[in-house]
């Protein structure tokens, strides 16, 4: 990989001569493979003797610079893994669904746990492009979407450590999900140190909002019998007969609302 990055670098740059290319051989070592972050001196010389513009290339992209073949959502995540010596799970994301072939490859990185954070997984070149989130490490915090998956069962765990959660905040985490739309867990250790005992609770859902609203607007008046004092000339007498109104007219909107949503349903079912 050192030596076709250098390659195809000088045939670019023009300056491509058989004693670079020898060069080049005798330096790889098969025994080891130097680091990439600090490469020897001697490894780039035949390229920045000739070019200013050739620069050494890693064997493999560095995590923040990786960029997803497609967009990662919910609707593209196809399993769940967890790293080797990371109790943190991670998802995978595929454009279409598994077949049996990539299925079975995935099953086999499972069973024999070689699936380690931020490297690319091992998959037959004939499937389809399958990969997790490359620009998360073994520090990075669980993704968001994981607490969103309903097409497959889940082990609720911290987002920040990745520790398995109690039968207390799993009851915690099921009462808050309906009300929010994302819902952090975090464990009872270090983890709930931070504000809110660790947890994390992003945008409030329509249900939560409406639950709030009906809870003021539901006064029990009956409609049939209710009749509202006469307006009257004066100002005083009209934000009396406003003021005992407006509740009549919430608790019949909410009524209005109400059936609706029963025809609603009985045409679906």
């Amino acid at each position: 990989m050192y030596f076709r990055s250098i390659f195809f670098e000088q045939k670019i740059a023009g300056s491509l001569k058989t004693a670079d290319i020898n060069r080049v051989q005798s330096i790889f070592s098969p025994a080891g493979m130097p680091s990439w972050e600090d490469p020897p001196s001697d490894w780039c010389a035949p390229c920045t003797s000739r070019s200013k513009n050739i620069k050494f290339s890693p064997p493999f992209p560095q995590p923040d610079k990786w960029k997803p073949p497609f967009y990662l959502k919910l609707q593209n995540c196809r399993g769940v893994l967890g790293g080797t010596g990371c109790p943190k799970p991670r998802l995978i994301y595929a454009a279409k669904k598994l077949t049996t072939q990539e299925s079975q490859a995935i099953e086999s990185i499972i069973e024999h746990n070689a699936f380690c954070c931020s490297v690319p997984l091992d998959i037959p070149e004939l499937c389809q492009i399958i990969t997790t989130d490359q620009r998360l490490t073994c520090s990075s915090p669980v993704e968001p979407r994981y607490y969103n998956i309903k097409r497959f069962e889940i082990t609720l765990v911290c987002h920040q450590c990745g520790c398995e959660l109690d039968s207390d905040a799993v009851d915690k985490f099921n009462e808050l999900k309906p009300q929010w739309k994302t819902v952090l867990p975090a464990c009872v250790g270090k983890c709930s140190n931070a504000p809110n005992e660790g947890w994390i609770t992003k945008g409030a859902t329509k249900k939560c909002a409406r639950l709030a609203k009906r809870k003021q607007v539901r006064l029990n008046i009956d409609l049939i019998n209710f009749r509202p004092p006469p307006v009257g000339v004066t100002d005083n007498s009209f934000q009396s007969w406003l003021a005992h109104s407006k509740p009549a007219w919430d608790e019949l909107r909410h009524a209005l609302r109400m059936q609706r949503q029963k025809q609603k349903r009985r045409k679906r079912e």
